[in-house]
C-alpha cells in the first residue's frame, strides 16, 4: 500500500500543525523553541501543546469564555483551521459534546 502523506505538507500530531506554521513560529519564538524539530509534534505532547499554545498566542484577540463552546469554535476555525481549512465550526462543538461532555 503506498501513502501519500508528506511530512512538509500535511499537518501532523495531536494539534495537526503543518510545517509551515511550525517553522513560522520557531522563527518567532526560536528563543523558546530552538531545540523542538517539527516532527517530534507526532509524538511528544508537551512540543505539541507548546507549538498550539504560540499558535494562539500570535492572534491580538483574547480567547473566549472557557464555558463559550461555540465561540472557541469560531475563534479556532478563524485563527487556527482558517477559511482554507477543513474543520467546521459544528464539528467542533460536535467533538466537544461528544467528547468532552460525556
Amino acid at each position: 500500500m503506498t501513502s501519500n502523506f508528506n511530512i512538509d505538507v500535511h499537518a501532523i500530531g495531536i494539534f495537526q500543525m503543518e510545517r509551515k506554521t511550525f517553522d513560522w513560529l520557531s522563527e518567532k519564538y526560536w528563543f523558546k523553541v530552538k531545540d523542538i524539530e517539527f516532527h517530534e509534534l507526532e509524538y511528544n505532547l508537551k512540543y505539541a501543546i507548546i507549538f498550539a499554545r504560540l499558535r494562539y498566542l500570535v492572534v491580538p484577540h483574547p480567547l473566549p469564555d472557557a464555558d463559550d463552546v461555540k465561540g472557541l469554535a469560531a475563534y479556532w476555525k478563524k485563527y487556527y483551521n482558517t477559511e482554507y481549512g477543513a474543520g467546521t465550526v459544528e464539528e467542533f462543538v460536535e467533538g466537544y459534546e461528544k467528547y468532552v461532555l460525556r
